[in-house]
């Protein structure tokens, strides 16, 4: 400090890298286990992608210095990857500093960052959940009452055939293609909420 009182220039950097098969061996197990544990806590979580973040201070015309920690934490804004931005997901960061693991919170609600206070510089990743498959329950329900449209449909010519040519014997296969819709739209009804 006393450098910098006498006019010494400093600088500082932050480095994010993002680690795709580089991730040092003991971070990732540590990172896992971590992520499986929180998993019970915060359902679906997942591990989106791993980032070095580093900050470096350089004083007047000598080296840069890597630092490790800060006295106060500093607020950084990430990117999060195009492949991991969903509409309706929830972002975390898992900071691992020398073999101990710290969830943070997102402190913005923008699905492009990830906000985080942070006073150590080493491995993070990026964690999140997401309610995609509300996108593929609801593809599935219209797929569902598409086919039992097409079932009902089936059930009334068939019921009509059977009547114009005044048979009995339209109740047996009246009630085998009745009776599957019936069942269908009842358990449509209560096991997706379609």
């Amino acid at each position: 400090m006393q450098l910098v009182r006498n006019g010494e220039n400093v600088d500082i950097q932050l480095i994010v890298t993002k680690l795709s098969t580089n991730v040092p061996d003991q971070d990732k197990r540590e990172m896992q286990s971590e992520t499986a544990s929180l998993e019970k806590q915060i359902d679906g979580l997942r591990i989106g992608s791993c980032l070095d973040i580093r900050m470096e201070k350089k004083i007047g015309g000598g080296e840069w210095q890597r630092l490790k920690v800060l006295n106060e934490e500093i607020e950084i804004a990430l990117d999060i990857p195009e492949g991991l931005r969903f509409e309706h997901a929830m972002y975390w960061s898992l900071r691992n500093h020398e073999g101990t693991c710290d969830l943070l919170e997102d402190l913005d609600d923008r699905t492009e960052t990830l906000t985080i206070r942070t006073d150590r510089f080493s491995t993070y990743a990026i964690l999140y959940t997401t309610t995609e498959y509300e996108q593929e329950t609801a593809e599935t329900c219209f797929m569902h009452w598409l086919i039992l449209a097409v079932n009902a449909a089936g059930a009334a010519v068939l019921f009509i055939s059977c009547r114009r040519t005044k048979r009995a014997v339209w109740i047996i296969p009246g009630i085998t293609a009745v009776l599957p819709v019936l069942l269908a739209v009842l358990g449509a009804a209560y096991w997706t909420g379609c």
